[in-house]
């Protein structure tokens, strides 16, 4: 799919007289693009499998429109990652359908305020993670950092729906341990360690925090 999408872009940036650096670019988003469609896909598809679609796609969502903003680190390839969300997330919807049938409303909060706490301090230690084939310019750098602030506000307060409204609605339960998954593993993916898991030896990430 990857050199389909090149390709693809190569013929579009041929046509329209881009620069190599333009055509660069293109072919970045539109492989962004054509990742999270078929990411989605699998992952709802797989999920309504196992009985869990919506937790499925929250751990999903989470960690896609997060990313955006924070950045993350990838498996070698393209398909490699696409692979590894789609049994994450459902994995992780799995994970989340089972906790639920033990949820205890004392500890969804401590859950909840634990995950936003160390959520907030990696993001403002470690995003947006630039790596060294990916550099992020300064200006850009501080409108990433925002964004990824305001989404994290936006989920504190869907988690906060989640957690008041799960005490009469109990499908809401698995949902907002499914939106805590989803974060915390797409802050894990900006941290050293997380990209040490995930990402090739020659594109570690490096720390923006000195540069703004």
């Amino acid at each position: 799919m990857e050199t389909f999408v090149r390709k693809q872009a190569s013929k579009i940036a041929a046509s329209l007289h881009y620069s190599s650096e333009q055509e660069a670019v293109m072919a970045y988003g539109l492989l962004a693009l054509a990742q999270t469609g078929v990411t989605l896909v699998l992952v709802l598809g797989l999920g309504w499998l196992l009985h869990v679609p919506l937790e499925a796609l929250t751990v999903c969502l989470t960690g896609s429109i997060l990313r955006k903003y924070s950045g993350g680190a990838h498996a070698a390839t393209m398909e490699g990652c696409t692979a590894f969300s789609v049994l994450f997330c459902t994995g992780a919807a799995l994970l989340a359908s089972w906790l639920a049938t033990f949820y205890d409303p004392a500890g969804m909060l401590a859950a909840v305020l634990s995950v936003y706490v160390f959520a907030t301090l990696l993001i403002r230690r470690y995003a947006p993670m630039a790596s060294v084939h990916k550099p992020i310019r300064p200006p850009k750098m501080k409108r990433m950092r925002k964004g990824s602030y305001i989404t994290l506000i936006a989920y504190g307060l869907v988690s906060a729906c989640f957690y008041f409204f799960g005490f009469t609605m109990i499908p809401l339960r698995s949902l907002g341990i499914s939106l805590l998954i989803g974060l915390s593993w797409q802050v894990f993916t900006i941290t050293p360690l997380g990209a040490a898991l995930l990402q090739k030896q020659d594109d570690q990430p490096k720390s923006n925090r000195k540069e703004i």
